[in-house]
């Protein structure tokens, strides 16, 4: 049994949008906002729809900033573009990270990656060579016997 996610047709980026952005094409009817349809024309994905009417002049906001102004009144449910939003000359705040929260950090509790030693004392290493504890000695071993010549240099374990 498989189970798909319908996704929103439409992105809302900032609650004081007076636009959101299709996600995909968007025909007329489809509805973008509770109460709020795509009026007469199709709307291309990365497009905005309004979804509160803007009298002529009024700012258009999207990510909660003005982008421009309406050249006419625009209506819910209306393609935002060029032939109905212009820049506009306004006073622009500046301030940047007054939004800002510190982050919360997560108290990370103190670990040792080492042994405690019998005496009480910490070692960052291990007592032993754990790769040498899995890897037999092969002097033993009838596969890598030395050759009779090479009897007297027992490190050389079988290479020749």
């Amino acid at each position: 049994m498989s189970s798909t996610i319908a996704l929103p047709s439409v992105i809302r980026l900032h609650p004081q949008d007076g636009v959101v952005i299709a996600r995909i094409p968007l025909t007329p009817g489809t509805e973008v906002a509770p109460g709020i349809s795509v009026g007469e024309r199709r709307i291309p994905p990365g497009h905005k729809v309004a979804i509160r009417p803007h009298a002529k002049g009024e700012p258009i906001r999207r990510y909660g900033q003005i982008i421009g102004f309406a050249t006419d009144a625009i209506e819910p449910g209306a393609w935002v573009h060029t032939h109905n939003c212009e820049m506009g000359d306004f006073a622009r705040d500046y301030a940047w990270g007054q939004d800002a929260k510190p982050t919360d950090y997560v108290d990370v509790p103190a670990s040792f990656m080492g042994i405690r030693r019998a005496d009480g004392r910490d070692d960052a290493l291990p007592p032993t060579d754990p790769v040498r504890e899995r890897r037999p000695d092969r002097s033993q071993d009838r596969r890598h016997a030395q050759p009779d010549g090479l009897a007297a240099f027992p490190g050389l374990h079988g290479c020749l």
